[in-house]
């Protein structure tokens, strides 16, 4: 069995000085076993758009976001 881990962050400024807000997400999956290239590299798309979809709706709602399975 694989393990995939992706995460996506991205920082913006703030509206003080010298300060900046932080968004974030990461997500671990569990592959199965006997992937072929194309599965894996499609498996790996699919977790980092997740993420970074994840990241960019928090993002845009300006919240902070937890979320679990």
């Amino acid at each position: 069995m694989l393990k995939l881990n992706a995460s996506y962050s991205k920082k913006v400024p703030a509206e003080g000085e010298y300060t900046s807000q932080s968004y974030h997400a990461s997500i671990e999956v569990e592959l199965p076993d006997g992937l072929n290239s194309e599965q894996l590299n499609g498996k790996i798309h699919e977790t980092f758009s997740a993420a970074f979809t994840a990241t960019e709706s928090c993002k845009a709602a300006d919240i902070l976001c937890h979320l679990f399975p």
